[in-house]
C-alpha cells in the first residue's frame, strides 16, 4: 500500500492500534517503497506498552520514596536535636558605696548575660569604676547612677572607687 506522506500512514498505523485495543500483540510495518529504510515506519505494540519515540527512552515508573530502615539497635530511638542556645539573662545589680568598702564586694553573674548596675552612695563623692567593661561612674551621696552592659567575657574583674583606694571589690564571670 503507497501512502502520500509518512504521517498518513502514521495516522493509519495509530487507528489500527486503538482499534486493536491495548492488551492486544500488533506489529504493523509500512513501508514507502523508496529505498531508503529511513521512510519505513514501524509501530509495535506488546502487552499493552506504548512504544516510545525513536531517541526517547521510556521512563521507569515512578516509585514511592522509602524510608530508611534503622540501623540494628536504632529501631525505637528518639531523634535527637542539639540544645537550643540558652536565652540571654537579665541580672540586676544594687551596690551601695561607703567609706568602709563597696556592698556586695563580690558580685557573680554568667557570661553573655546584660547587667543593669545601680550603684548608689551612701556617705559622700566616690566612684565606681570597673575597666574590664569599661564602666566609670561618678556617685554623689543619695542619688542612685545606674548603667548597663552585656558580661561577654569570663574571668575576675576587680571594681574600685578612684578617691579611695581601699574600696574594691571583684565582678566574676562564669
Amino acid at each position: 500500500m503507497k501512502f502520500p506522506n509518512k504521517y498518513s500512514a502514521f495516522a493509519l498505523a495509530a487507528v489500527i492500534l486503538i482499534g486493536a485495543g491495548c492488551a492486544s500483540q500488533t506489529q504493523i510495518t509500512i513501508d514507502s517503497n523508496e529505498e531508503e529504510p529511513a521512510n519505513a515506519i514501524v509501530v509495535e505494540d506488546v502487552q499493552g506498552e506504548v512504544p516510545a519515540a525513536e531517541g526517547n527512552e521510556a521512563a521507569p515508573p515512578e516509585t514511592p520514596p522509602t524510608k530508611p530502615e534503622p540501623q540494628q539497635g536504632q529501631e525505637n530511638q528518639p531523634t535527637q536535636t542539639p540544645p537550643a542556645e540558652p536565652e540571654p539573662e537579665e541580672t540586676r545589680v544594687t551596690v551601695l558605696a561607703r567609706f568602709s568598702g563597696f556592698e556586695p564586694s563580690t558580685i557573680r553573674v554568667k557570661k553573655g548575660s546584660t547587667v543593669t548596675l545601680q550603684a548608689l552612695s551612701i556617705d559622700g563623692l566616690h566612684t565606681y569604676t570597673l575597666a574590664g567593661y569599661n564602666v566609670n561612674l561618678t556617685l554623689g551621696a543619695g542619688t542612685p547612677v545606674t548603667t548597663e552592659f552585656v558580661a561577654d567575657t569570663t574571668g575576675t574583674f576587680p571594681f574600685r572607687c578612684n578617691f579611695h583606694g581601699s574600696m574594691g571589690g571583684t565582678l566574676i564571670v562564669e
